[in-house]
């Protein structure tokens, strides 16, 4: 089955999950993500925290996430309904110049 649609909201049709694996990067963790994993489930995406990007792997305990590990990565982040837009890095002191 191939279901096209924003990643943000997750896929509740087929819930609760044992695993769910994102392969873009996020600077939050969705309320969808964590409502439709399983007990015990784990929870695995490059976490955006200001200016570094970690792969970080969680397990849902309970009603919250327990960290595992945590690795530095390097994704493109999430696009959509909870995507960012705008923003921009100026790499050096020319203006204009923007990444």
């Amino acid at each position: 089955q191939v279901v096209c649609s924003d990643g943000g909201l997750g896929y509740a049709d087929a819930a609760p999950y044992d695993r769910i694996i994102l392969t873009v990067g996020a600077r939050d963790i969705m309320p969808a993500w964590h409502e439709q994993l399983k007990p015990g489930g784990r929870l695995l995406l490059p976490l955006s925290i200001r200016d570094t990007q970690l792969s970080v792997a969680f397990e849902k305990v309970g009603d919250h996430l327990t960290s595992l590990s945590a690795r530095a990565a390097g994704f493109m982040l999430l696009r959509g309904a909870f995507g960012e837009s705008g923003i921009h890095t100026q790499p050096g002191p020319d203006p204009g110049l923007y990444l």
